[in-house]
């Protein structure tokens, strides 16, 4: 076989649409004793209008704030960097919060939560360690891409 009629190698099929603004993830945080999913969060990816709508927000807030010398943050103090800190932890809540799409597992009054976004508030404000794994699951890409691109 000639290596112009040679099969394709394989590796990223550029042909394929690989638009992941409408792509979902699981971020599963409760198992029951088999190890099967029970509750967690269905996120979208770093490509959805979510997304890009959170950090296009976060980017225009830092950008007031620096043009305006009054409310700039100075880090070389110990109040500007827990000011710094605080603001990049709020960044990263609203973040969490904007990609969560809908909740699956979790009940109150014995009946299934229906998603809000306050619900979402609430989960990530009690549970800092399930914004971390949203986050965490909103930074692998191959959650979101078709699995023939992974192999």
């Amino acid at each position: 076989m000639s290596k112009q009629n040679a099969a394709p190698a394989a590796g990223f099929d550029l042909d394929t649409d690989l638009d992941l603004s409408e792509k979902f993830a699981r971020v599963e945080v409760a198992h029951d004793a088999d190890g099967k999913a029970t509750a967690g969060f269905i996120i979208a990816s770093r490509e959805s209008e979510q997304y890009r709508a959170v950090t296009a927000r976060n980017r225009q807030q830092a950008t007031k704030r620096g043009a305006v010398k009054s409310t700039r943050i100075d880090t070389k103090t110990d109040e500007g960097a827990r000011e710094y800190d605080e603001l990049l932890r709020r960044n990263e809540f609203e973040t969490a919060v904007a990609v969560v799409v809908d909740v699956f597992g979790f009940t109150t009054g014995g009946k299934p939560a229906s998603f809000s976004e306050q619900l979402v508030r609430d989960l990530l404000t009690k549970r800092d360690s399930w914004k971390s794994q949203v986050l965490f699951k909103l930074e692998s890409e191959s959650d979101f891409l078709p699995l023939s691109q992974l192999t």
